[in-house]
């Protein structure tokens, strides 16, 4: 019944889908793309206002007919068509989606046993002021990086020492470790920066990947104890030693150190 009332318009129908189907995943990206996904959602409306339009007709023939049989198919197919056009509406948006790599994303920019490493970047209108910016934030999280390190291997060296005055020597090895990381931040080493410029708004992005080197910063920090006639007492280097490149083993890290923006 359905062929015979509708034949053209069935055959056109499905003729779309099964091409929209059979050739929707070899599309190309961007405007090739975009005009495919309009030519077909042109041809299937086309093809349910020509339906539309002789339901129309044969309901004013025969209305009783219509509602009890033909008129609720062709609803459904009708329904059908246009939930085919937005999937492909949503098709074309999912494969327009592109994977980006950011800048300095792979291993060598990741902290392993032996330096701390840290990622940043800023925006800026002025490329001066996004170097400047973004050079701070990498500095703070490399600093902040190096202070949970050396709090870590105080706290496991004081626990396993069960040294005396815990307080005290803790708060004079702060204070020392506190030094030292301000001294290692300027000589940190950038080992790379990249800048990107918006064409449209002509607004700077910089970014830039900084190294401490750990065994400078173990050299100084027990430099600075053996220093200290207190801490010295109650001082086994090669121990500390031990526990400071176990505790640096931990914050080997499976991706770029970065900080909130």
């Amino acid at each position: 019944m359905l062929l015979t009332e509708f034949p053209d318009e069935i055959m056109i129908g499905f003729t779309v889908l099964k091409f929209f189907f059979e050739n929707s995943h070899r599309s190309k990206r961007g405007t090739l793309k975009l005009l495919f996904t309009g030519l077909i959602e042109f041809i299937l409306l086309i093809v349910i206002i020509n339906i539309q339009t002789k339901i129309l007709k044969s309901m004013k023939q025969n209305s009783t007919r219509l509602m009890a049989g033909s008129a609720p198919v062709w609803i459904i197919l009708i329904t059908l068509l246009a939930v085919a056009c937005s999937k492909t509406k949503e098709i074309a948006k999912v494969e327009q989606l592109e994977k980006i790599e950011l800048p300095f994303s792979d291993k060598d920019y990741r902290t392993d046993s032996e330096f701390l490493r840290f990622v940043q970047m800023h925006e800026s209108s002025d490329l001066s002021t996004a170097k400047s910016r973004a050079l701070m934030k990498a500095q703070a999280g490399i600093a902040q990086t190096a202070n949970v390190l050396v709090k870590s291997v105080m706290y496991n060296y004081v626990n396993e020492r069960k040294i005396d005055a815990k307080n005290e020597f803790n708060d004079k090895y702060n204070a020392i470790t506190e030094l030292v990381i301000k001294e290692q931040l300027t000589n940190t080493r950038i080992i790379g920066e990249t800048v990107l410029k918006d064409k449209e708004s002509g607004r700077y992005t910089y970014y830039v990947a900084l190294e401490m080197a750990a065994d400078e910063l173990l050299n100084k920090s027990v430099n600075g104890i053996t220093r200290n006639e207190r801490l010295r007492q109650d001082f086994e280097e090669e121990r500390f030693r031990k526990i400071f490149e176990t505790e640096m083993n931990k914050l080997e890290t499976p991706e770029v150190n970065t900080v909130n923006q």
